[in-house]
């Protein structure tokens, strides 16, 4: 039995009556999230400074949150 695969292989346009709007939706969403919460995560990082000026450590939840965003985005 042979199968012919994916019919958009081979396609370089948009077959009448679809929409690439969904894509471009979930697209921008996660672009949108993933650098809201890198902006979040540098403001929190930069409001939590010790009174000496020093930087704060840096936790494990930060380091895996913000690879995650960066890796995602």
């Amino acid at each position: 039995m042979e199968t012919q695969g994916y019919r958009c292989r081979s396609s370089r346009y948009i077959e009448s009556g679809q929409s690439a709007v969904p894509s471009s939706v979930l697209f921008a969403a996660g672009l949108v999230g993933n650098v809201l919460a890198l902006l979040l995560l540098g403001q929190h990082r930069r409001r939590s400074r010790s009174p000496g000026g020093r930087p704060p450590r840096v936790s494990a939840f930060y380091v895996l949150v913000s690879g995650l965003a960066v890796t995602d985005l």
